[in-house]
């Protein structure tokens, strides 16, 4: 599942000190989804967009956890 996230560059981009929030959501997402799972954050130099993709086995747990780490970076990015 991806979800498109607000735009990471420019004017928009991410700070330094916000960078652990995003970490520490991924780490609780890792908890979540136990070891045989997947998580990739794709932030496009070309595009406005962030994606958030988790690959596993249990459907609610990918949706709930990939919407959790794009409502941090919305959240880091103002």
């Amino acid at each position: 599942m991806a979800v498109e996230v607000k735009k990471l560059f420019g004017t928009d981009s991410i700070r330094g000190e916000e960078i652990p929030k995003v970490q520490a959501q991924v780490a609780k997402a890792w908890v979540a989804l136990g070891e045989a799972n997947r998580i990739v954050l794709r932030y496009s130099a070309t595009q406005d967009p962030a994606r958030v993709m988790i690959k596993g086995d249990d459907q609610e747990v990918i949706e709930r956890e990939t919407q959790a780490i794009a409502d941090v970076i919305q959240q880091v990015t103002g």
